[in-house]
């Protein structure tokens, strides 16, 4: 008897599986900073949807594109999906490499304390932090797990 093996859709393949063929249209005819624009207006506009569906598609196209990575992390985290948010960072900070912005490792960061873990949220900083000492962001965050605000 064969084992049968099981494919686990993640949300974000489930998402990218119901993209509408005009979304997906305009992502292929768009590079991604376009993309990543339209769906900043699309927010703006509080069409919340639609800036996911374009964030599904343009990711799907780009998998690697600082702009898709970074639009749908942050798409994640109005979501509160805090680990496919950490997932897209990991993945933008693994293209960013050495250029590695304290942005990002504040982002990092951000996820990892909604996650409930401060130790990696700590260590993420400090790794940041010896990257950027006087990065006031990265250091207001770990000042905040320190001393918590009252």
């Amino acid at each position: 008897m064969r084992a049968q093996t099981q494919t686990v859709v993640t949300g974000r393949q489930a998402r990218a599986m119901q993209i509408p063929p005009s979304v997906k249209t305009l992502a292929e005819r768009s590079t991604p900073a376009e993309i990543r624009l339209d769906i900043q207006k699309l927010l703006q506009q509080e069409q919340l949807d639609l800036a996911q569906a374009l964030g599904d598609a343009g990711l799907s196209l780009h998998p690697k594109s600082e702009d898709m990575l970074g639009i749908c992390a942050l798409l994640a985290m109005s979501r509160g999906d805090w680990d496919e948010s950490y997932e897209l960072l990991s993945e933008l900070q693994g293209v960013q490499g050495e250029q590695t912005p304290a942005t990002t490792y504040w982002l990092l960061a951000r996820c990892q304390r909604c996650l409930g873990d401060d130790n990696a949220a700590a260590s993420i900083l400090e790794d940041g932090l010896f990257r950027y000492p006087n990065s006031a962001e990265l250091q207001a965050e770990l000042t905040l797990m320190i001393k918590p605000e009252l």
